[in-house]
């Protein structure tokens, strides 16, 4: 992802764009098929058919299932 740098301050940051989520390093997109895949074989097969990092995939993983948890835990969760 590009980062820009202030031109008074010096600092960098990164745009704010409408397609990423906060300041997450990759796209909802990418994080939903992610997931998708997920469905059909483990973290490490589809880091390398991603080419991604293994790291980000667990990440976009256990992120994941924080959430569902948190809406269980909230009686918020639809089947």
């Amino acid at each position: 992802m590009l980062r820009f740098c202030c031109k008074s301050c010096g600092s960098l940051f990164l745009p704010r764009l409408k397609f990423m989520d906060g300041n997450k390093r990759y796209t909802r997109s990418f994080g939903l098929t992610v997931l998708e895949l997920l469905q059909y074989g483990t973290i490490k097969d589809f880091a390398n058919y991603l080419n991604g990092d293994r790291d980000l995939v667990k990440r976009i993983h256990k992120q994941s299932l924080k959430a569902i948890q948190k809406n269980l835990e909230h009686g918020v969760f639809q089947t």
